[in-house]
This record gives C-alpha cells, structure tokens and sequence, in this order.
C-alpha cells in the first residue's frame, strides 16, 4: 500500500492510500512510497507551503485643498505571496530522458507589466548543472529576453532534482510568470516541473506542480497566475499621486486563493473662501469726508482675509480686513474679496459718489 510521512522518508505517518488531505500549519515536506510484502521502494516527495496571511500598510498625504487633486498614498506589503525575490524551477519528470530545459523565464510585475527577471533588468540565473558545461546551455539563456529558437538552458543530467533558479536583484510583486518549453524538440521533458518562490529571507511562500509541455510538440509556454492587486477606483500605480478627497482601498488575491484588503482615507486640510455677496456703506459722501465700508456675505477659508481695492477687482489696495474706511476725492468704485491658501473669489463692489461742496459766492451788503 502506499505509506505517507512527513519530515522524512518513513518519518512520521501521515496516511495511507494514494491521496491523503493535510492541514500544516507551516511549510511542510510530505513523502510517499510503496510498502508491500517483498520490498519497501523509495520515496516522491513534495513540499506543500504555507502562504501566510498577507499585510497591506497604506500611509498617505492629504489633499492640500479642494479638487487640488495633490493627495498620494504609500503601499507596502508584508506576508502572503509578495515582495518575490527568486523563482525557481526543479525537475521531478522520473524518466531516463528527464533532462531539463527551459527556454525562458518571465516575471511581470504587478501594475507596471515590466519583465522583472531580465538580465537587462538587473535579474540573474544559476542552475544545478548545464549541459557538458557548454555556455550555449547555461543559465542565463533563461533571462535574456530570447524565447525562440534554440536559445535554452539545458541540465547536465537526467536526474531528479536538476534545477534553474532566477534572481530578481531585489523584491518584487509580481503579478504573473511566463514559462517557455524548448521548442525545437523534446518537449515532454518539461511535463512535470516543481516551482518554487520564495521571498527576500529565501523563505519559501508558494510552491506548484507545472506543466511546460501540455502535449504541445512545438513552441509552447505557460502562464502562472501569482498575485492580483486592484484599486476600487481602478488604479494604474501601486503608489499613488494626483489623488482627490475619498477613500480608496486596494484588494489582493494570490495564487493560494489568499485575499485581503485595506482602505486609505484622503482628507482635505485647507478649506476655500466663498466670494462676498456685497458691500454696505454710505454710498454718497460730500467733498472732504470718509466712508466705512464692511464686506457682507462670504466667508474665510485657511489663510484668507479681505483685500480691498480701488478701480477694479485686484486693482490699487487700499486696505484689508472686514471694514475700510475710505476718502476718496472723486467718484471711485471699491471692490472687495477673499485671498487665501486655497483660492482668491471674485468680488463684490460699490461705488462711492463724491458730491461737491456748494460755491458761497460774493456777500454783498444791502
């Protein structure tokens, strides 16, 4: 029957049968073999991981006054299948003709769809082995951007275990991987492929069985879906600029079927003036004599005071505050309005009419 074990081959039982269910609680090696009456065989093993739960930290600036359309908010992310570092490929195919190839690796990245694993893109790649150490098979043919022809790296034997592995330079969020297969011939070799990621401390964060061939007997590639990141505003940056007042939350879902979500709210700090309706005053004065005027309706946003003027709007000032008084010596119009951190209104106005003393002529005696 086949026997199952964790830890080690014939370590601690776990099941029998040709499936079993298990619940690790952390990144687990799980081993089968064949137990029977005339011999016991070697072990399959496979490592099945344990994605943890995923963190979003958004931290942000607020929008410095209405419809200024200047708020941003900082991503990072913690846990699940994020912050990638290296990617790697392991054959499992048992066959005497199980040498290794690939031609390329491909890891694009979450929102800016850039191929984070090109050489040109400060990524390298090692392997187990290449074939008779000739360099036309070696590691990095799997990152420089060629996926046709024979342009791939090959294992130097057929063994289980051969491996080629992708080193970002840095981490990343990535939102798939390509794979291609060698495409001039042998194609079955790649059936039955173990990909690892794993993070920036190497600590292993998702692990599947894949597939390179899929019965194609030519130039084939496969897609592996890893992390989906969306904006409920559809956001094209995980960093975002340019942001208006509102609150904006950013969901995730990875390849373990893992999913989470956070929400930032943008706030406004400065708050806009509103223009003055009008003015009220003595709107008739004689020759030599003043007036006070006072600003009616509107009101003060952050930073802002009435600024008076003569003329026109934004003409000569001559004064700010609620109230200016004025003398003026001939008929002049005032306008009035509110200059802030946020906005300058339009104004109110009022003019003032300048009237004559009376002439006293000559006195005459009677």
């Amino acid at each position: 029957s086949w026997k199952w074990y964790s830890g080690s081959c014939g370590g601690t039982p776990v099941g029998t049968g040709s499936s079993i269910v298990v619940s690790p609680s952390a990144n687990t090696i799980y081993f089968v073999r064949a137990e029977g009456t005339c011999n016991t065989t070697t072990c399959a093993s496979t490592t099945v991981a344990v994605t943890s739960n995923a963190t979003i930290n958004l931290s942000g600036t607020n929008e410095s006054c209405p419809a200024s359309n200047d708020g941003a908010i900082s991503t990072s992310l913690s846990g699940g299948i994020s912050n990638i570092r290296y990617i790697k490929l392991t054959q499992n195919y048992i066959n005497a003709d199980a040498w290794q190839q690939v031609e390329e690796i491909q890891a694009f990245e979450v929102f800016t769809n850039n191929n984070v694993a090109l050489s040109s893109n400060g990524a390298s790649a090692t392997a187990s082995s290449f074939y008779q150490n000739n360099a036309s098979y070696n590691a990095s043919k799997v990152n420089d951007g060629i996926t046709t022809g024979s342009n791939f790296w090959h294992s130097n034997s057929t063994n289980v275990g051969e491996w080629i592995m992708v080193d970002l330079g840095a981490s990343k969020n990535i939102d798939y991987l390509r794979i291609f297969n060698r495409e001039d011939c042998c194609w079955q070799r790649g059936q039955n492929m173990l990909l690892e990621l794993f993070d920036t401390g190497n600590n292993l964060v998702y692990t599947s069985t894949v597939d390179l061939w899929g019965g194609v007997n030519g130039a084939h590639n496969i897609v592996v879906n890893v992390l989906d990141l969306t904006w409920s505003d559809s956001g094209t940056t995980l960093n975002r600029t340019g942001l208006d007042a509102g609150t904006y939350t950013l969901n995730y879902l990875d390849a373990s079927g893992c999913s989470t979500s956070a929400n930032k709210s943008i706030t406004t700090t400065n708050t806009e003036s509103s223009a003055p309706t009008s003015i009220s005053g003595t709107n008739s004065i004689c020759s030599g004599e003043s007036t006070t005027l006072t600003v009616s309706g509107g009101s003060l946003g952050t930073g802002a005071s009435w600024q008076w003027y003569s003329g026109s709007c934004g003409g000569t000032l001559v004064g700010t505050g609620v109230s200016v008084t004025v003398s003026p010596t001939s008929n002049t119009s005032y306008f009035v309005r509110a200059e802030g951190s946020c906005n300058t209104t339009g104004c109110a106005w009022a003019a003032i009419v300048v009237e004559p003393l009376p002439s006293t002529g000559d006195i005459v005696p009677d």
